[in-house]
């Protein structure tokens, strides 16, 4: 890296990916419901004071208690493995020429969070990208483009159910996604075979959909560029809350 790269570097601010998050009881219905696809039993309910007060002494509910929510982190988790692994790069694979075109296979977001009882809540989530931010619009409400970018990726899936009727009842519906903002470290990028590397290379339009991860793809071959890509790309996002 050049001088003046590394100077560009140290002055740059803190990055924090903007996106949607997909709810996990949305997505198992969607792939169990909507696709056929076995995805095991209905994911656990979070635990709460009422699943142990069938037991006598405090102690016993407290270990009853934090057992159900590390049953309920291992198989949120498992399936969020499953989805990141199979399920969306399977969909995607099969999907017709012109849904592929406009389908992004999601990302993963890990997260620690304190918790009332584990120590530490691990969990992963299932991400849509659709933007960069700095600190300073870190708070800042969705712009219309990362909304629609939400809704392009949402309608692409539920057009991939075939039946009306079951794309109403096993679709995806607005209120499944959640507004999230994290650090750009926190955001873990698909795994993509080569063949699937030059498709992005050699489709602009496809490209654009990872507009917000190319330099971590290696879409860009030189590393002064990808810091260059972080500034533009996050001033392209902010300029679509004028429109």
């Amino acid at each position: 890296m050049s001088h003046n790269t590394q100077q560009l570097v140290n002055r740059l601010p803190t990055y924090y990916q903007s996106g949607f998050c997909i709810m996990l009881d949305a997505l198992h219905r969607y792939f169990e419901q909507g696709q056929k696809r076995s995805c095991g039993p209905p994911l656990p309910e979070t635990p709460g004071p009422d699943a142990v007060a069938h037991l006598e002494d405090a102690e016993s509910q407290q270990q009853e208690l934090c057992r159900l929510w590390k049953a309920k982190e291992a198989a949120d988790n498992d399936f969020v493995m499953a989805c990141d692994g199979a399920y969306f790069h399977t969909l995607r694979r099969f999907a017709p020429p012109e849904i592929k075109q406009h389908l992004l296979i999601p990302h993963l977001v890990s997260v620690h969070t304190a918790h009332t009882v584990l120590r530490s809540y691990f969990r992963l989530l299932v991400f849509i990208p659709v933007g960069l931010r700095t600190e300073e619009h870190r708070k800042a409400e969705p712009t219309s483009g990362e909304i629609a970018r939400m809704l392009l990726f949402r309608d692409c899936m539920n057009r991939l159910i075939k039946d009306q009727t079951l794309r109403e009842s096993a679709g995806l519906a607005p209120e499944d996604f959640k507004w999230l903002v994290v650090p750009e470290s926190a955001v873990g990028v698909p795994f993509f075979s080569d063949e699937q590397c030059r498709e992005l290379r050699e489709n602009p339009e496809l490209r654009s959909l990872y507009y917000t991860t190319h330099y971590r793809l290696g879409l860009v071959e030189d590393d002064s560029d990808g810091y260059l890509w972080k500034a533009e790309i996050a001033r392209k996002t902010m300029s679509e809350s004028d429109e």
